[in-house]
């Protein structure tokens, strides 16, 4: 039977880390599976639940020569078929081990080198980090024989095209839902669903809601996401002082039933490279309000509200809420485009093709 060996650096319960539990939870039946983390976290007991053995093995980006031996001694008991690297730290070293070993490697891109400058304080810093991360994603699509990208938007940045393939983000199975149309509340109900952060924009955010209210506009926000404890004290302060209804719940794992309630999904973030809260919202049948972001363009459908001036969004939302008619048919099609796009079974089906391609080429 086929062997994979995952690689992650952080074990955490966010985006890539759900991403690579599903992956397991899907595969562990086909193939015979182990897990390689260079820390430990919440994702760990997720995994060892499935009776997959997972080692933690302490590793920075410069490791001592004994923890390298380590891990490629841990490789070499294990004898993988395939290596699968998630985050960067864990991709660069997926690499290197790959190209001592022999062993086929692919590695998952799931975020941007640009990216990482941001609150970075001073240019130098953010300079050396961005060419650090740059650094870092080209020596990882060097050493692999693939690598996938969540969307065509990251893709764009690829070092070498012919290896890279896009395979989408897909929305859970435990979250993909049947439509149910929306009855009429005289109280707009809206979800946030994202850290606390600048980076998700929820500065923006707050100016938006105030000047919701400014408009008249009657509406409660539930907030579903973790943040910097100083920062999320700030933007209680401000909702309060403005008597805005805002409902903090942290980080939350099963969403289903926010999104169920909700009326309206706004999310500002500053970068995507895919977006997945975005992709939910659609998937629950939720008109979108975001900023206009290159992917977001390429993972929603053109009836949503994509734009950085909050004027124009909040008179759009106005609008939206005294139009059922409209509202439906927005509704209706990100609700299908979703279950389209982001179907778990097709795109866990086009990793496998790509497994077998991957096994099979100069075999």
């Amino acid at each position: 039977m086929t062997k994979i060996l995952y690689l992650i650096d952080k074990p955490n319960l966010y985006g890539s880390e759900l991403h690579l539990l599903q992956l397991i939870e899907e595969f562990k039946s086909n193939y015979v599976i182990k897990v390689i983390a260079f820390s430990d976290g919440p994702l760990i007991d997720k995994i060892k639940a499935l009776n997959i053995p997972v080692d933690i093995l302490p590793f920075s980006w410069t490791p001592s020569i004994k923890s390298f031996k380590k891990l490629r001694e841990i490789v070499f008991d294990f004898t993988p078929n395939i290596i699968h690297g998630h985050q960067p730290k864990a991709t660069f070293w997926a690499g290197i081990i790959s190209r001592t070993t022999g062993v086929k490697c692919i590695n998952t891109i799931h975020s941007s080198a640009g990216d990482t400058a941001l609150g970075k304080k001073w240019y130098l810093i953010k300079i050396i980090t961005v060419c650090f991360h740059y650094g870092i994603q080209f020596f990882s699509e060097l050493c692999a024989n693939k690598v996938i990208f969540v969307s065509e938007t990251s893709k764009r940045n690829a070092f070498f095209k012919k290896k890279a393939v896009v395979i989408y983000n897909w929305i859970d199975k435990e979250k993909q839902s049947n439509y149910t149309e929306r009855t009429s509340n005289s109280k707009v109900r809206l979800l946030f669903v994202g850290s606390v952060s600048k980076l998700k924009g929820v500065d923006i955010l707050i100016d938006m809601l105030v000047l919701l209210k400014s408009k008249g506009v009657n509406f409660e926000i539930d907030i579903l996401g973790n943040g910097e404890s100083n920062f999320v004290a700030e933007v209680k302060n401000k909702l309060n002082e403005q008597k805005i209804k805002g409902v903090f719940y942290g980080y939350v794992r099963d969403t289903r039933s926010y999104y169920e309630k909700a009326d309206l999904f706004m999310l500002f973030s500053r970068t995507e490279t895919f977006g997945i809260a975005y992709a939910e919202a659609a998937n629950y049948g939720l008109p979108i309000f975001a900023r206009k972001l290159p992917v977001l363009k390429e993972i929603l459908p053109d009836s949503n509200y994509l734009s950085d001036d909050l004027n124009y969004l909040s008179d759009s939302l106005i609008t939206l809420m005294g139009n059922k008619d409209l509202y439906n048919t927005i509704s209706k099609v990100n609700y299908n485009w979703a279950k389209e796009k982001f179907d778990f079974n097709k795109n866990i089906e086009i990793l496998k093709l790509l497994y077998i391609s991957i096994l099979e080429k100069n075999n």
